[in-house]
């Protein structure tokens, strides 16, 4: 078992997820603001406004895991078309 969590911490680890969690995260947090600065601050009642804050919470935790998916998504890509040296070493 402590092989199969290994590996999975190696693979973590190697495609930098925690790094763009916070990126994305952030990102998602960020936008959030923005849209509600842009179209809900203002221009709704009180109760409207407060309202809206779930909606942004929504809005923002989609956000993070998107731009989280699509950083972690390129890294990956990244690692499987880049040429390792190891591996031409091994097959000769």
């Amino acid at each position: 078992m402590s092989d199969a969590s290994n590996g999975k911490a190696q693979l973590l680890a190697a495609l930098r997820v925690r790094e763009h969690a916070k990126r994305g995260i952030t990102t998602g947090i960020v936008f959030a603001i923005a849209v509600y600065a842009v179209f809900v601050f203002g221009r709704a009642s009180a109760l409207g406004q407060v309202l809206y804050l779930s909606l942004l919470a929504v809005l923002a935790m989609t956000v993070g895991a998107v731009v989280t998916t699509v950083l972690v998504g390129v890294e990956a890509y990244r690692h499987a078309t880049e040429d390792d040296p190891a591996d031409d070493e091994k097959e000769q």
